[in-house]
């Protein structure tokens, strides 16, 4: 990723491809900078303009931008697909330009960012590129830069012939150019003032080298994919400008409900690829099943103090489905594989950049940082910069904080093995986000008494608690013969002697348990629609009366016993010499290499549509399934039962 410079240095952009100075080839206006791609075919164009007073909302001013520019470049017809505001003062259009080129229709798609300056500027930059060689730019770091050296920027127009250029047809123009020129200090060397910090820095490089190729492969398989790309992008872009931007500008918050306030996009939006998970077609439920297991990482910034270890608990977690669809789309459609291998690898290298920025939490800027609550109120805008302001420089204001949370959700599903103090501040508001595709659970359910349509009395007393509830005759108990017995004891994960119990769990997305020795024993008990992951080597591990239960886990001396447990999935990534499955219908046994060499053994009694899933030798991260046996011949040699399974051929 290389950064070009605009202005002398007031403005940067980076870009993955090379660059050239359009300077170099053509008259460019001092308003404007040029930069080609050296096959000729993308481009990006940064013009300094006078504000269009006529726009009155940033949605306005660049949708005026967008139509201005397709009128300039005699365009066929265009589109704007969507306006994003990023802050107060900026936003960015994405549209299609149809022209004609040499007798050749292109639809040539393009970026438009709007950055409005001191009220009195526009600063229009443009990414152009054809539609078969798409090109990604950085617009995340784009506007965090253009934000940071407003004043940068201002100073060198007052001190130049830009704004006289820019100005020249408006009444502006000539309070702008009869300014005084800028301090001396001002129009020094750039250098730092348009570097951001490495933290900044290296998170939207992230984004364009793990986040970009993933949301183009998204687009191009379209449908709920695309959509839930387009989720998760937006997460990310929230995440930077409401999460690390104000970290590396201002000091932690003194007040942790304005920073819980500000999350609330943040929560929306993993609510969203849950949801699509949830209600996707069963075709696609893997892909998405996998991401939204994996969604809960990208809250990191609210662990402390080890983040890095929590965003490797739901990559795990996020593996497992990742595994099934390798499997699954293995033959078939190669675009679904390779589009959960970049989630994945999006995941690790977001615990990588956690672990290098952010080891012991969110990093804020302690030493020259403003008070978090005068950034967010607008106050403490311009000391983000390092640029000495001018008189006639007035930053734009700081984002405005989002509408607030909705309150507090009860307490998370997912559970350590490491006791933890209560949570609170930013834990507490994003505690929601860790149960996966549980989210929902929370809600209080309405009896029947409490429904006006199905209780018109209540409708006509106004309100359920105004009228008394109707006393209803008892209900007769069943005969004990008809009644299930349902446990009712709290869900519980602890360490007894030497033996690890995990009991009564329902929809909790992951259990870690890592404080393992090897004469240890995990029991699961009585648990549905729960995924436990054991780290490190143990003795054995038993699984009993559990429903849709999940397993992963490195090494067992012993045995892994599977009882009464339909619907499972267990997956072992080291050895377990025995597995027994007792009393189960339905289950996915897979296997690592390290079990095959091992001749690891799998024995079963009174089971049905258990499948093994051996590593394919050919791909990494595939599996072959295999069914193990259900129908036996048994027959009677020299007054014995000779039993062998039944094979069938054609």
């Amino acid at each position: 990723m290389k950064t070009y410079e605009c202005f002398d240095g007031a403005i940067s952009f980076e870009s993955p491809v090379d660059l050239v100075n359009g300077s170099l080839f053509r008259q460019v206006p001092d308003t404007q900078e040029l930069y080609l791609e050296r096959n000729g075919q993308g481009s990006v164009i940064v013009e300094v303009l006078e504000l269009v007073h006529e726009a009155k909302t940033l949605e306005e001013a660049g949708e005026y931008h967008f139509k201005s520019l397709a009128h300039d470049n005699e365009t066929e017809e265009y589109e704007i697909q969507n306006i994003t505001v990023i802050s107060d003062s900026s936003c960015v259009v994405k549209g299609l330009q149809t022209i004609e080129k040499a007798g050749v229709i292109e639809n040539i798609p393009i970026n438009l960012n709007v950055l409005r300056i001191a009220g009195k500027y526009d600063l229009v930059t443009q990414f152009n590129k054809l539609a078969h060689t798409p090109i990604h730019v950085n617009d995340y770091s784009l506007f965090y830069l253009l934000e940071c050296t407003t004043g940068r920027l201002e100073d060198i127009l007052l001190d130049s012939s830009l704004l006289k250029q820019a100005g020249s047809s408006g009444s502006g123009a000539d309070t702008v150019a009869g300014s005084e020129p800028a301090p001396a200090t001002a129009t020094a060397p750039p250098a730092a003032l348009h570097t951001p910090p490495p933290a900044i820095a290296d998170f939207t490089t992230l984004l364009n080298t793990h986040l970009s190729p993933f949301t183009v492969l998204s687009a191009e398989i379209g449908g709920e994919i695309h959509s839930q790309s387009q989720n998760l992008e937006s997460l990310l872009q929230k995440t930077l400008s409401i999460v690390l931007t104000p970290a590396s500008r201002s000091k932690p918050p003194t007040n942790l409900s304005t920073f819980q306030n500000s999350l609330s996009p943040i929560i929306t939006h993993v609510n969203k690829i849950v949801q699509l998970s949830d209600s996707a077609p069963k075709a696609l439920q893997l892909p998405l099943k996998a991401v939204a297991e994996g969604v809960p990482a990208f809250g990191w910034f609210t662990i402390a103090p080890k983040p890095a270890p929590y965003i490797q608990d739901f990559k795990d977690a996020a593996q497992f489905y990742a595994n099934r669809v390798i499997k699954e789309f293995k033959g078939g459609d190669e675009r679904m594989v390779q589009w959960v291998k970049l989630f994945m690898g999006l995941l690790e290298e977001l615990r990588v950049y956690v672990h290098k920025h952010h080891t012991t939490g969110l990093s804020w800027n302690e030493k020259d940082g403003v008070a978090y609550e005068e950034y967010v109120s607008g106050e403490g805008g311009d000391k983000s910069s390092d640029a000495t302001p001018t008189n006639n420089s007035t930053p734009p204001p700081a984002p405005a904080p989002p509408a607030p949370a909705p309150p507090a959700p009860p307490a998370p599903t997912s559970t350590s093995t490491h006791p933890q103090s209560p949570q609170q501040g930013p834990e507490a508001v994003f505690a929601q986000l860790n149960k996966g595709s549980d989210i929902t659970k929370g809600l209080r359910k309405v009896d029947t008494e409490q429904m006006t349509h199905k209780n018109p009395s209540l409708r006509d007393a106004g309100s359920t608690e105004s009228t008394p509830k109707k006393q209803q005759p008892p209900i007769a108990a069943k005969p004990k013969s008809l009644t299930r017995t349902t446990s009712s004891h709290p869900p519980k994960t602890q360490l007894d002697g030497q033996k690890w119990f995990i009991e009564n769990h329902t929809n909790t997305p992951h259990i870690l348990i890592d404080d393992t020795k090897l004469s240890h024993t995990v029991n699961i008990f009585n648990c549905k629609n729960t995924v436990v992951e054991v780290k490190g080597k143990v003795n054995a591990l038993n699984m009993v009366g559990c429903h849709r239960t999940s397993v992963l886990l490195d090494n067992l001396v012993s045995s892994l016993s599977i009882t009464t447990s339909p619907n499972f999935t267990v997956q072992i990534l080291g050895v377990a010499p025995t597995v027994t499955v007792d009393a189960t219908d339905v289950g996915q046994i897979y296997l690592s290499k390290g079990c095959i060499e091992a001749d690891t053994e799998i024995i079963t009694a009174k089971t049905s549509s258990v499948n093994v899933s051996l590593p394919d030798n050919q791909e990494d991260g595939e599996f072959v399934e295999k069914p193990i046996p259900e129908q036996l011949k048994t027959v009677v040699r020299d007054g014995r039962l000779v039993s062998s399974v039944v094979e069938h051929s054609g």
